[in-house]
C-alpha cells in the first residue's frame, strides 16, 4: 500500500498546469490519428464522419476530463488510484498489468515504424542503407531517454514539439488545398463511402481509439494545482486536436486517396519535412507510452516512485528490444485487445465516485486514497465484480450485439454494477441498523 500512496504529488510540488494542454494535443498529432480519419470517411459520407467525430469526441473528452481531475484531486496516477475501488492487489493486477504490456507494446511498434521508416527515406533520399534495426534501438533509447524525466520533461519536450507538427499539418491542408486540380470541396461531395459502416461502429473508433490515453490522463494531471486546472488544460488541448486531426485524415483520404501526410509530403517534394513529421510525431506519442509504462510497471510490481526511472528505462528497453526484433507486428492485435479491457476499470471508478456521492448524501463518505489510507490490501470484490461485467460487456457489444458501442457499453455497465452492488449493500446495512436498534 505504502508505495502506491509514495507516487502521490505533493502540494508543494503541483504547478499550473501550462504544459499539459500542449502534451495533451501533441498526443493526436501522428498517423494513427490521420488513419482513423481515413478510416471514417472509407465507411460514411463527410457529414456522417463528422457526425461520428463530434458525438465520440466529445464522450471521450468527458472521460478523460473525469479521469484527468481524479488524477489533480488524489495526486495519483490512475494506475494507483483504481485501488480506490478495485483494492491494491487488484490495481496491480488488473490496470497495472494490462496498461504496462500495452504501453511497452505500443512503444515498440511506434519504434520499430519510426526505425523503418527512417531506414526507408534514408536510402532512397540519400543513398544509405541503415539496418532497420540498428534505427530502431537508437530511436527508442532516444526516446526512453527523454521520458526518464517524467512529466516536468515532458512539458518542456511538447512545447516544441507539438507546434512544429501543427504547422506541418497545417501547412500540408494549405498547400494541397490550394494546389490540387479538384478542390477540397469538389472531393468531399464526390466522395462515396467504399467500406460502409454503421454509427455506432463509428463512434467506437472514435473513441475506443483513444480510450486507454484517457484513462492515463491522470498520470499527468496528478501535477495539476487543482481539479479545474487539468480539466481546463484538457479542454484546451483535446477539444480542437481530436476533429482537426480525424477530419484532417478524412480530407486527405478523399483529396489525395491516402491519409498518409509523409506520403504525401514526399509526393509533393518534401520528403525531409515528411521524415520530421514522422520522427516527431512517434517521439511524442513514445514519450507518453514510456511514462506511462514505467508507472505502470512500478505500480504492478510494488515500487516506490524514487524507483520512476529505473522502470520507465526498464519499460521503454523492453518495448524498444521486441521492436527491433521485428515481432512485435505479430501482435498488434493482442495489444489492441489489452487496450480495449482498460476503459471498464475507468467504469469502476465512475461507480465508485457515484457511491461516494451517495454515501455523502447518508452522512458518511470517503476522503480521496491519497490522503486516506483506508485502501483494501487486497482484492476489493464489488470493485472486481463489477470491472468483469463491464470487461465482458464491452466484448460481447463488439461481436454479439454490434449495434452498440463496445467501450463506452463496458464503461456504463461497470459504473452501473458498482453504484448498485454498493446501494444495496448501503440498504442491507442500514436495514441491519435499524433492526438492532429495535432489539
Amino acid at each position: 500500500m505504502e508505495n502506491l500512496l509514495s507516487f502521490k504529488v505533493a502540494d508543494r510540488e503541483r504547478e499550473a498546469p501550462r504544459g499539459l494542454p500542449l502534451i495533451m494535443a501533441g498526443q493526436w498529432v501522428n498517423l494513427s490519428a490521420l488513419m482513423l480519419g481515413g478510416m471514417l470517411i472509407e465507411g460514411l459520407s463527410f457529414g456522417g464522419a463528422v457526425l461520428c467525430v463530434a458525438a465520440g469526441g466529445i464522450v471521450l473528452l468527458a472521460y478523460a476530463v473525469f479521469m484527468g481531475a481524479n488524477g489533480s484531486r488524489t495526486g495519483l496516477p490512475s494506475t494507483a488510484m483504481s485501488a480506490e475501488a478495485l483494492g491494491v492487489s487488484g490495481a496491480r493486477c488488473i490496470p497495472a498489468l494490462l496498461i504496462c504490456v500495452a504501453s511497452v507494446g505500443w512503444f515498440g511498434v511506434q519504434a520499430a515504424m519510426c526505425g523503418s521508416s527512417f531506414s526507408a527515406i534514408t536510402e532512397q533520399a540519400l543513398g544509405i542503407s541503415v539496418s532497420t534495426r540498428v534505427t530502431t534501438l537508437f530511436f527508442g533509447a532516444l526516446i526512453t531517454a527523454s521520458a526518464v524525466y517524467g512529466y516536468r520533461a515532458a512539458k518542456y519536450l511538447f512545447s516544441v514539439i507539438t507546434p512544429i507538427l501543427y504547422a506541418i499539418l497545417l501547412f500540408t491542408l494549405i498547400w494541397r488545398a490550394f494546389s490540387s486540380e479538384i478542390g477540397i470541396g469538389a472531393a468531399i461531395s464526390a466522395w462515396r463511402p467504399t467500406r460502409p459502416m454503421s454509427y455506432a461502429q463509428g463512434i467506437a473508433l472514435v473513441f475506443g481509439t483513444w480510450a486507454m490515453g484517457a484513462f492515463v490522463t491522470g498520470d499527468l494531471t496528478r501535477y495539476a494545482q487543482k481539479p479545474r486546472d487539468a480539466v481546463t488544460a484538457l479542454i484546451t488541448g483535446l477539444a480542437p486536436s481530436i476533429p482537426l486531426m480525424l477530419l484532417g485524415g478524412a480530407v486527405f483520404r478523399a483529396l489525395e486517396g491516402t491519409y498518409d501526410i509523409t506520403f504525401i509530403l514526399s509526393v509533393m517534394g518534401f520528403p525531409a519535412i515528411a521524415l520530421l513529421f514522422l520522427l516527431l510525431s512517434v517521439w511524442a506519442i513514445n514519450t507518453v507510452n514510456a511514462y506511462n509504462g514505467g508507472i505502470a510497471l512500478g505500480v504492478m510490481l510494488g515500487l516506490p516512485e524514487r524507483r520512476l526511472k529505473a522502470a520507465t528505462v526498464v519499460a521503454g528497453g523492453i518495448g524498444t528490444i521486441l521492436g527491433a526484433a521485428g515481432i512485435l507486428s505479430l501482435f498488434t492485435g493482442f495489444l489492441s485487445l489489452i487496450s480495449s479491457l482498460v476503459p471498464p476499470v475507468g467504469g469502476v471508478l465512475i461507480g465508485a465516485k457515484i457511491a461516494d456521492m451517495l454515501e455523502r448524501r447518508r452522512g458518511g463518505g470517503t476522503e480521496p486514497p491519497g490522503e486516506d489510507a483506508r485502501l483494501d490490501p487486497g482484492f476489493h470484490l464489488p470493485g472486481i465484480a463489477a470491472y468483469a461485467t463491464g470487461a465482458l460487456a464491452a466484448w460481447l457489444t463488439s461481436t454479439a450485439y454490434p449495434l452498440f458501442i463496445p467501450p463506452l457499453s463496458g464503461i456504463a455497465v461497470a459504473a452501473v454494477f458498482y453504484a448498485v452492488s454498493f446501494a444495496f449493500k448501503a440498504r442491507g446495512g442500514t436495514v441491519r441498523a435499524k433492526a438492532q436498534s429495535k432489539v
